[in-house]
């Protein structure tokens, strides 16, 4: 086998998916038709005996370690769920929050000295990475998530096996001077730098890019990059590493350094750009990556970027079994693999001798990219770009120069300074971001697990048939047809969720509002006035494609909410404003107050009204009521389902009601965001989000 690493590197991955995912009573089916395959496919690529037991050792070995990882998951989760114990333990991550809020990332030991990996979130007291956090008393809970933000996922991706809350006599010693922590504050001071030599938002773009932080981006300003498909360029990744690489690498050069003293130099000021960027998997990868690239020079051998992607793949997941979860590291394997081997192995035959044949190659490598990634960023984003390939080519000059001109700054402490002509570039690409990405053809949303299972069934299928053929018009046949059938797939579906009557009611806890859409259109109904309720309709309305809100209607805390939702709507148009009661401080153009009264609105075949703080929605002859968990269901309308939000009395399960979901139940808390579908001949579906 000419590539052992990405065999290996495939063998141990595939085995860390089988033990977290697959290890359950359809085990034996998978294994059987995953080693049926991989005979059958080594057999066409004369694999040898050794070959095949190397697999069968990389493969038996990630399923132990996954195994072995799942059963200390449970162990921990079953005897310290819900108890209260003292902790201490090292910082190890601090991220900032508004509110003088932070989230501490804390390794250390329980009262029962069980080492743990735990995360905590307070205010702000002044630790930094490396101090010795002490909390007398905290109970540990499983971290939870919900349809905005899945705690659990993402901190398994880093290892965090559960969060504390009710922490008392909290207190932290600092260990030394501690290198990660001066680090972090040389960080905050170019971040504060380089905004304020450049303006908060193409400050905040150079920042995003340089130590791949969205925090000082608008959300809106993020989407609109992501939809263009330039968003990769907010992760350190390979362009940071190589942009690094090459300035120190010149730099030794100048100095006449051997090439191995130039690589551990050039390796050392990664390390630490790394660690000031957080160290993010992606950049872990890119930087072993390019030290198989320069070991490759020094030892005289041929690289290939295949082998390295699998040497980078496998040592990551060796240190961090649990990288498999990480959307960082799924997203840069997967953008890796299709600019760096896909891309280029469909490119291979044309020819690029003079400009336009090279700009046709490169476009066309891109194109190659942004099909293979496809389904990995409807699963990681609910949307993908459709125009990436295009914007890549025009956009991401620009981009890289003013992430170069940043990288610059930092790494010579300000020194050499050019950010103003980064901030007028940047400018320039927010502008056409914010034009492009308001068209609703430039990006496919997908609030469908199915449609996006289908993306990746169909990935796999033309990859199949581009391995078994081994042709690249017959690869590129498979990839077309694959296409055609995803997008009347996608339109086919998009079509039918249009002509849908949905009520989506999200939050969390006790708290709630209401999206009602149906061919387009969307009306949101906030109900408790949280300051985060803008945020769950803001995903809510771009997984299903929806760039208009036609009406807005506030009944709680008018003032704060309308604030709220204009910046948590930035970058969705809306239509009419509407407020429960008069003293509203906003001119009466912009919102509409109706005082106590009701509030009735008819089209089509849809009515929403409200009146006493009761929302009622009808559509073919069914009826939803919304109502606070604190009315009296006598004096409600007649309802086929009722939805009572707010915090619910304790004798609430008690009353008969048929039909009721209650938002704030106790143990069933967690019945937020979930979708009312309603059917034209009457009757409704449920759909958690």
């Amino acid at each position: 086998m000419k590539r052992k690493m990405i065999g290996a590197a495939s063998a141990y991955i595939a085995g860390l998916f089988f033990a977290f995912f697959f290890i359950n009573v359809y085990a034996p089916v998978i294994l059987t038709a995953a080693v049926i395959f991989t005979a059958a496919f080594g057999k066409r690529q004369g694999f040898s005996r050794l070959d095949f037991a190397a697999l069968a050792l990389f493969f038996t070995a990630a399923v132990c370690v996954g195994a072995l990882s799942v059963r200390n998951e449970k162990v921990l989760c079953e005897q310290y769920e819900g108890r209260t114990l003292p902790f201490t333990g090292k910082v190890t991550e601090v991220r900032s929050y508004p509110g003088d809020k932070c989230n501490y990332t804390l390794k250390g030991r329980s009262g029962e000295n069980r080492s743990i990996k735990a995360v905590f979130y307070a205010d702000d007291v002044g630790a930094a990475p490396g101090d010795v956090m002490t909390i007398g008393e905290c109970t540990f809970e499983a971290p939870g998530g919900d349809y905005l933000f899945d705690e659990a996922v993402y901190y398994r991706s880093s290892g965090i096996s559960c969060s504390i809350s009710g922490a008392k006599d909290v207190s932290f010693d600092r260990e030394g001077p501690g290198l990660k922590r001066r680090l972090m504050e040389y960080r905050s001071r170019m971040i504060w730098e380089i905004r304020s030599k450049t303006g908060s938002e193409e400050g905040g773009f150079i920042v995003g890019m340089v130590f791949g932080t969205r925090q000082y981006l608008e959300d809106d300003t993020s989407t609109s990059l992501y939809r263009l498909g330039i968003g990769h360029i907010l992760a350190v990744s390979g362009l940071h590493v190589s942009v690094i690489a090459i300035f120190i690498m010149k730099l030794c050069r100048l100095c006449r350094l051997r090439r191995p003293i130039a690589l551990l130099i050039t390796d050392a000021v990664i390390v630490l750009f790394v660690i000031m960027a957080d160290s993010p998997v992606s950049a872990v990868r890119a930087a072993v990556m390019l030290n198989f690239l320069y070991a490759a020079g020094i030892f005289r051998r041929q690289n290939d970027t295949l082998n390295s992607l699998g040497g980078a793949m496998l040592i990551i997941a060796v240190c961090d079994p649990y990288c498999i979860f990480s959307s960082g590291f799924i997203m840069s394997v997967a953008g890796t693999f299709g600019i760096g081997v896909f891309g280029p192995y469909m490119t291979a035959g044309l020819p690029s001798g003079t400009i336009p044949q090279r700009m046709l190659k490169k476009f066309l490598i891109l194109l190659c990219t942004s099909v293979f990634i496809m389904p990995f960023s409807m699963k990681y984003f609910g949307e993908t770009s459709l125009i990436a390939p295009l914007t890549n080519m025009v956009l991401i000059f620009p981009c890289t120069a003013a992430m170069v001109t940043g990288a610059v700054y930092v790494l010579t402490g300000g020194k050499v300074d050019m950010l103003e002509t980064a901030a007028y570039l940047l400018k320039a690409v927010l502008w056409v971001s914010e034009k492009a990405s308001s068209f609703r053809g430039t990006f496919l949303s997908c609030g469908s697990e199915r449609l996006t299972a289908l993306a990746f069934v169909l990935t796999g299928i033309a990859g199949l048939a581009a391995a078994i053929v081994r042709s690249r018009k017959a690869a590129a046949l498979a990839v077309t047809a694959v296409c055609c059938i995803f997008f009347t797939a996608s339109a086919v579906h998009d079509s039918q969720e249009r002509k849908r009557f949905k009520v989506a009611v999200l939050g969390r806890g006790s708290n709630a509002a209401a999206v009602v859409a149906y061919e387009g259109h969307a009306d949101v109904i906030d109900l408790s006035g949280h300051y985060k309720s803008p945020a769950y309709v803001s995903k809510y309305l771009r997984a299903n494609g929806l760039s208009r809100a036609d009406s807005i209607m506030l009944t709680t805390s008018i003032n704060s909410q309308y604030t709220a939702y204009i910046s948590g709507l930035n970058g969705v148009d809306t239509g009419h404003w509407t407020a429960v009661g008069s003293e509203i401080l906003m001119p009466d153009d912009e919102v509409v107050p109706i005082g106590d009264g009701i509030y009735d609105s008819q089209w089509n075949e849809r009515r929403i009204s409200y009146a006493n703080g009761v929302v009622t929605i009808e559509y073919g002859g069914s009826r939803a009521v919304i109502a606070p968990a604190s009315a009296d269901p006598e004096l409600l309308p007649e309802w086929d389902i009722l939805v009572l939000w707010g915090r619910a009395p304790k004798d609430i399960r008690s009353r008969e009601l048929s039909d009721v979901i209650i938002l704030d139940g106790g143990e069933n808390d967690d019945i937020n965001n979930f979708e009312i579908t309603f059917s034209a001949e009457g009757g409704m579906e449920i759909r958690r989000l």
